[in-house]
């Protein structure tokens, strides 16, 4: 009831401190002062209201403004160029870091776009011609100091409005108008040419919005079917005369209305019509010819659209979600409507239409109130433990809602059913997440000084080093970092597990933070110990217990050449000893089977090599090398052990290098004989006595 003066000449004061996640005081309180017959402003902050604690943050700025749980200072630099700082807890300030190829040219001018969690949005102008304003579009990091640049060329005007608008009530959807023609503009002064993108996953990639595919009169584009050639694009913030007037509603989840054309570029807002899209701007589908006004109702479920800069005497909405249109005649005589006005919350049913007539010399101001609670059979119900009663059902909006997004699939709030209107029914948790995503490529976004290159990964720009790591550990809980390696987390990203692009170095220990971190990595590494030295106790008493039961008590390793399947000796007395002893002979299955399967492979190996050097190999010589050659002679050896004549047979056979003829039965006068392998060389006729002494025997 009673006011006290806290601080003279301020023109901006702001309780700060409840908007920091670590607040110093919550009391804390930033003010703008300008003193009297200067043109200086200080930011002073004090912590019990100016009494007593009065302290000067900066002694020269251009203004501030808070965001989020950050508060950005702008202060005058050399050459008229200005500088930006940020605090996230009111005590420590640091100059943002632009990218090093946005910062070539002189800075201005910057607009704060808002923030999302754990980020802002900031447009630096690079280009301040008037008639050819815009800039670089760029987003912080989590503490609001190092800046990665998003799109170049955005929009802007003389009053520093920026074409960038999210979508409200959606997660990382944000639509903006870039210079499609930036060198003509910057080299020859030529008029901008405007083209309008869309990204889903919050700056990291941006497309050109999808057209519909026919028009409000069923007919098709004369576009190409290129979508850089044939896109939709839409009139935003530095053409709008109310900057309240968004295209998104809170309340109405997914719906998007906007004035625009499909084509090339953006075109005058007379050859414009206007779209309407449903599901957070993925697909559109154009509604009317011309421009129109619009404006949300009763959480969405109405939909109103007057001609804009255009005498009428009808409205055209709709009561299901834009499925179909209506007109309504709320006049007998034309008139200008110049605005339509709801509750900020966008959930009533009643509507105020501003008009001028054109009858009166001069115009005059008329007013007209539109009630739609008539247009529903009945109020609708909230009952999510009942579903066959209830209005409502979480649903995916799109393709994408079924896609994993920032980590996560979600689900928003609708009405499923448009008899019935909201009202005041005590809706709440619009949005929901359905579950967790591991991270892929999409949860990660480019670092400081890297840019997305053709290919999708993010490459270093030329000439530029990667920045200090340290920055993070100014944040009052970093206990640890990362080496950069060119990407960092996207803030919105719930995902858990698959990849980790942005932490691909082993992690390293902030200043002044070393105990602490050799406390967290001995915690981290001591249950790992643990399982592991759990498992290995575990397996040692097994393979002990089965040991002293299956093998010791059945006569040790030496009987293992005589366990079989089936065999009767082995001692079970009780169920445990028949385990231990399955136990013991799939053991030895399992052994000889590899050792077996072992000995094939080798064997198949060194045959195949054999028939590669017959095929290849020189015919003038031998057909094999003296290392094989003598691998065959010492298997041939083991193999045929005992069996003498086979040997003599194979050793004539290798002596002749494999000359040797099948002997013809019903022919024995061609029966060829063959002396054994010997390292000497025998006198023929001692040959044949020692063949025929064979033969006898």
């Amino acid at each position: 009831r009673t006011f006290e003066e806290l601080l003279n000449n301020a023109i901006h004061c702001e309780f700060v401190g409840s908007l920091y996640k670590y607040p110093s005081d919550e009391k804390l309180i930033f003010c703008q002062v300008k003193e009297k017959n200067s043109l200086k402003r200080t930011l002073v902050a004090s912590r019990d209201f100016f009494v007593n604690d009065k302290s000067v943050l900066f002694d020269s700025i251009i203004g501030y403004m808070s965001t989020g749980e950050f508060t950005v200072v702008a202060i005058p630099h050399d050459n008229g160029e200005l500088r930006a700082y940020v605090t996230v807890d009111g005590k420590e300030f640091a100059e943002a870091k632009f990218p090093q190829d946005a910062t070539a040219e002189r800075q201005e001018a910057f607009t704060i776009l808002g923030s999302q969690t754990g980020s802002i949005f900031l447009h630096l102008s690079t280009n301040n011609r008037p008639g050819g304003e815009f800039g670089v579009l760029m987003k912080s990091n989590s503490n609001g100091t190092s800046f990665v640049t998003l799109e170049r060329a955005v929009n802007r005007n003389q009053q520093g409005m920026v074409d960038f608008e999210k979508v409200q009530g959606l997660e990382g959807i944000i639509m903006v108008n870039t210079v499609g023609n930036r060198d003509e503009v910057l080299n020859a002064g030529e008029g901008k040419k405007l083209k309008s993108k869309i990204t889903f996953n919050d700056g990291s990639d941006w497309s050109f919005i999808q057209p519909p595919r026919k028009d409000s009169e069923g007919k098709s584009y004369s576009c190409s079917k290129s979508l850089e050639k044939c896109s939709l694009h839409l009139h935003s913030y530095s053409e709008r005369t109310d900057i309240r007037d968004t295209s998104s509603s809170g309340s109405a989840i997914g719906m998007l209305i906007g004035v625009g054309n499909v084509g090339e570029y953006l075109l005058p807002k007379d050859e414009c019509s206007t779209f309407f899209s449903s599901d957070g701007g993925e697909s559109w589908t154009e509604i009317k010819k011309g421009p129109y006004q619009w404006e949300y109702g009763d959480h969405g479920g109405i939909l109103v659209l007057v001609p804009e800069n255009v005498a009428t005497d009808t409205l055209t909405y709709s009561t299901d979600a834009g499925k179909s249109w209506k007109d309504y005649k709320f006049t007998e005589q034309k008139t200008i409507v110049q605005d339509i006005i709801t509750v900020p919350g966008d959930s009533v049913l009643r509507f105020l239409l501003i008009s001028q007539s054109t009858s009166v010399k001069g115009g005059s101001t008329k007013t007209f109130s539109i009630d739609f609670t008539g247009s529903f059979a009945r109020q609708c119900t909230f009952n999510p433990d009942d579903p066959a009663t209830d209005d409502f059902d979480y649903l995916s909006l799109g393709d994408f809602g079924s896609e994993c997004l920032f980590g996560h699939q979600a689900e928003y709030l609708k009405k499923i059913n448009y008899d019935c209107y909201v009202g005041n029914v005590p809706v709440s948790e619009f949005h929901r997440i359905t579950k967790n995503c591991s991270c892929t490529r999409k949860d990660f976004e480019c670092d400081y000084n890297f840019q997305k290159a053709n290919d999708g990964t993010c490459k270093l720009v030329e000439g530029l080093t990667p920045a200090g790591p340290t920055d993070i550990c100014k944040k009052s809980d970093a206990i640890e970092f990362y080496e950069p390696s060119g990407y960092r987390k996207i803030p919105l990203s719930t995902c858990e597990g698959g990849l980790k692009l942005d932490t691909a170095s082993a992690p390293q220990a902030c200043p002044g933070k070393e105990d602490e971190f050799k406390k967290i990595h001995i915690v981290r590494g001591f249950p790992f110990l643990s399982l592991f030295f759990v498992s290995f106790v575990i397996f040692v008493l097994i393979a002990w217990f089965v040991y002293i039961r299956g093998i010791r008590r059945n006569g040790g390793f030496a009987r293992f050449g005589e366990i079989r399947l089936g065999d009767e000796s082995l001692i079970e007395n009780n169920a445990t000893d028949k385990a231990v002893n399955f136990v013991v002979r799939s053991g030895l299955y399992a052994v000889s089977g590899l050792f077996a399967g072992y000995q094939l492979a080798k064997r198949s190996a060194s045959n195949a090599i054999v028939k590669v050097s017959e095929k290849f190999g020189r015919r003038t010589g031998p057909t094999y090398s003296s290392l094989l050659h003598d691998q065959f002679l010492d298997d041939a050896d083991d193999l045929l052990e005992g069996h003498d004549e086979d040997a003599n047979d194979l050793g004539s056979f290798l002596e002749n290098e494999g000359n040797f003829e099948i002997d013809d039965e019903e022919n024995p006068s061609n029966t060829t004989t063959h002396q054994p392998y010997s390292d000497d060389v025998a006198p023929a006729q001692e040959a044949d006595t020692t063949n025929d002494s064979d033969e006898d025997n």
